[in-house]
């Protein structure tokens, strides 16, 4: 799957894996604001306490689906996803390379 990564050395693959958290913590601001954005014209509902937190819940539930917002957070959560497994696999890697 990471076949490139099997070839390279140590600060190769640090420098790597510096490259790619970078991109995670992108990506994971892009997935707060898409997140804001969704729950953003539903404050209101948390006014009534405990009936408003299914109101609210339901309320972005439909939001993501029915806009396009929802799909735009699904394809960056794979995308974090996939990143994340790939640090992972750079990072066991490294603790091959050190032994």
């Amino acid at each position: 799957m990471f076949k490139k990564y099997l070839k390279m050395d140590a600060t190769q693959l640090n420098s790597e894996k510096a490259n790619l958290t970078a991109r995670l913590k992108t990506f994971r601001e892009d997935i707060k604001k898409i997140e804001r954005k969704i729950k953003k014209p539903c404050w209101w509902v948390l006014v009534i306490p405990l009936f408003g937190l299914f109101i609210f819940n339901g309320m972005v539930n439909k939001r993501k689906i029915s806009t396009g917002l929802g799909d735009e957070l699904i394809e960056l959560k794979s995308n974090e996803l996939y990143l994340e497994l790939e640090i992972k696999f750079i990072e066991q890697k490294i603790e091959e390379l050190k032994k």
